[in-house]
């Protein structure tokens, strides 16, 4: 389950932006829009894959 709304990606990044006043990363983005059911745990993703998405994207940015 994602949380992104039908403008997608970039329009989540813009909506971000507008709430925080800054460009929000690319991972910032991603984990908001993948987050989980439990609020009290926001770095819980949705599910096992999207997990690991982000943890290859992490190995290949580092």
């Amino acid at each position: 389950m994602q949380r992104f709304r039908a403008d997608g990606f970039i329009g989540k990044e813009q909506r971000m932006e507008a709430e925080l006043g800054i460009r929000p990363s690319f991972v910032e983005v991603f984990i908001w829009g993948h987050q989980g059911l439990d609020p009290e745990n926001p770095e819980v993703l949705c599910n096992e894959q999207v997990t690991e998405r982000l943890a290859k994207y992490k190995e290949q940015v580092i």
